[in-house]
């Protein structure tokens, strides 16, 4: 099978495999496979794989095979993010196989990946994800964000299984709103927040006061980065100002958010990481600097490592697009980061797919989830 660019229709490679039958059913056997040196390394073997999984699978096969040499690390490195393990060694070289009738959960960060640069899905992936959940495909999505503002920007999404909110701090249903997990902040918070007053750093604190929850901030303390955030989140009914500090420790603490200057935060960085699990990065829509500080076991992988098991799943394809994501390409079988994600996301993905802005993730679903026309 020739294989060529889907937008130039220019030829990049090409692609050989053929049916087995046998006592356990059919199977597909790549014979062999090629890509032009000058179109390596720009996702075109995954799509390739991946189109040969689905014409085998729809032809009955459940199982593809193939065969690499132990001295090609880059093809072995490829085959095992696509999803290959081991079958068996021999001749210098080892048989890899792949089950194609694995449930799978596909999971998918929202800013700057699901998401438009305008901060919203666009129609055309609204449709396509609702065809194929309506066809029985599992997905959810893992964001930093509450699911208040998730489900604000995702209008017109119908993802009807448990959501990851706040970087993975809360599992949620999205249909009920019950918190499914949880991760809150021990005793050490008091601690943490001492140190970040020392520094004046006033961050923004999330946690569930009176059973209700709020997000609160000393408004005068605001830096102004901060109040630009806020300002986006004018009539939320968690906003809780408050007057001192003491009231930032209330309640069951479970993020952290800090919005200063990067001279001030990267130190923070440095000296909690280890025993947090922190985010710092700048903000893809303003520049901004922040730094979110989570428990330690609040991840997007944690957190969708507990969604599969939850719905029994054989695997996870996970779409992303910061360095934030790295965590959750790792804890799935294959990642896929869209053309704007940072080098280091791109470094350990699966492949190269389409931009937030060409709706990557959901061309992507479209070409390898045989959606019905």
């Amino acid at each position: 099978m020739t294989l060529q660019d889907a937008d130039t229709g220019r030829e990049v490679g090409w692609i050989w495999f053929l049916y087995e039958d046998g006592d356990a059913g059919r199977q597909v056997f790549l014979n062999d496979f090629l890509i032009f040196e000058e179109d390596r390394r720009k996702g075109y073997a995954a799509s390739a794989l991946h189109e040969m999984e689905r014409q085998a699978k729809a032809d009955g096969c459940f199982r593809s095979v193939l065969y690499v040499w132990e001295h090609d690390v880059p093809a072995s490195a490829l085959y095992q993010k696509c999803g290959y393990e081991v079958l068996k060694s021999g001749d210098g070289g080892c048989y890899m196989k792949k089950d194609l009738n694995m449930k799978t959960l596909y999971v998918s960060d929202l800013d700057g990946t699901l998401l438009r640069s305008d901060e919203r899905t666009s129609s055309f992936t609204n449709q396509t994800i609702n065809a194929l959940v309506a066809q029985g495909m599992l997905f959810s999505y893992a964001t930093a964000r509450s699911l208040i503002t998730a489900k604000k920007v995702t209008k017109g999404l119908e993802a009807k299984i448990p959501l990851i909110i706040y970087n993975g701090a809360f599992v949620i249903d999205n249909e009920t709103s019950e918190v499914l997990l949880a991760n809150y902040f021990d005793t050490s918070v008091s601690d943490l927040l001492d140190r970040l007053f020392d520094e004046k750093i006033y961050p923004i604190v999330y946690a569930v006061i009176d059973g209700k929850e709020k997000f609160s901030f000393v408004p005068n303390l605001c830096t102004t980065g901060m109040t630009a955030f806020l300002d986006t989140r004018k009539g939320d009914i968690r906003t809780n100002p408050v007057s001192g500090l003491d009231e930032l420790r209330k309640g069951r603490i479970f993020y952290i958010t800090c919005i200063d200057a990067p001279e001030k935060l990267e130190p923070l960085f440095e000296t909690y990481k280890d025993r947090f699990h922190c985010v710092y990065q700048r903000d893809i829509y303003t520049g901004d600097q922040w730094l979110e500080i989570m428990p330690a076991s609040a991840s997007k992988a944690n957190a969708v490592t507990q969604l599969k098991q939850l719905l029994n799943c054989d695997k996870v394809i996970a779409f992303g697009d910061g360095r934030n994501d790295i965590d959750l390409f790792e804890a799935a079988d294959e990642g896929y980061a869209v053309s704007n994600a940072h080098e280091d996301l791109k470094a350990i993905a699966s492949g190269i797919i389409l931009s937030n802005n060409e709706d990557g993730v959901a061309h992507w679903l479209r070409e390898n989830c045989d959606l019905d026309k």
